[in-house]
């Protein structure tokens, strides 16, 4: 039987304790305190006015996937609310949850150079990075990279002039062999990752998939190449 989508509740039930509002091009982490029915209780924004309505993200607890949720302000508080909080009216349908390995993928034409390392070892190799989305990278190396190994990806990306520039870790998932070298897929990982004790995502991981996710989706408006 197919679950009921007309509870909030239900269809956050593995979100993560924050709300990363969209401000134009910036991001503000706010801590999201309650989930009922139609709405949620997150904290007053502090670096920019509060507006009718909100747009943002809600990762789940392990980061595997994001929500995209847009609400209605309600200005008035409820008895037993918070102090410096606020109430955000949510239709649970209009809330959408993407898989990180289906969020958008930018292309870049010509590819972006990069250099890629082991971690914790100084040497490090030219490579081309072929296409990027918050969750990992097509990357194209002129010699072979091992599959158990962690590498520390370091590369710039110039948006709006504007540079970016970005140090990602990340393991190989698949590789393809090329006339010219090797095709690689990249998941990024985090160095807190394997420790699971707490059953969620540490903050930095989450905090560094919203701002991808945020850099993608200016790249794909700015410029062609969206997969």
């Amino acid at each position: 039987m197919t679950e009921k989508k007309d509870d909030l509740r239900k269809v956050l039930k593995d979100a993560h304790a924050h709300f990363y509002m969209l401000k134009g091009n910036e991001v503000e982490r706010l801590r999201m305190w309650d989930i009922q029915k139609d709405f949620l209780v997150i904290d007053i924004p502090q670096n920019a006015p509060l507006r009718s309505t909100v747009l943002g993200f809600i990762p789940s607890l392990t980061g595997s996937a994001i929500y995209e949720v847009e609400g209605k302000v309600l200005r008035d508080e409820l008895p037993d609310q918070m102090e410096n909080t606020v109430r955000v009216v949510v239709n649970p349908k209009d809330v959408r949850r993407v898989n990180r390995r289906l969020l958008p993928r930018y292309s870049f034409t010509p590819p972006l150079p990069a250099r890629v390392g082991r971690m914790r070892d100084e040497d490090a190799i030219d490579a081309k990075i072929i296409n990027l989305s918050a969750g990992g990278l097509r990357l194209e190396s002129p010699i072979g990279l091992a599959g158990d190994t962690d590498y520390l990806f370091e590369f710039d990306i110039d948006v709006d002039n504007e540079i970016h520039s970005l140090f990602l870790t990340g393991n190989i998932v698949y590789e393809i062999p090329l006339d010219t070298g090797y095709s690689y897929g990249v998941k990024f990982i985090d160095m807190d990752e394997k420790d699971e004790a707490a059953g969620e995502a540490p903050l930095e991981s989450l905090d560094r998939t919203v701002d991808l996710m945020g850099l993608v989706n200016k790249l794909i408006v700015l410029g062609e190449g969206k997969d």
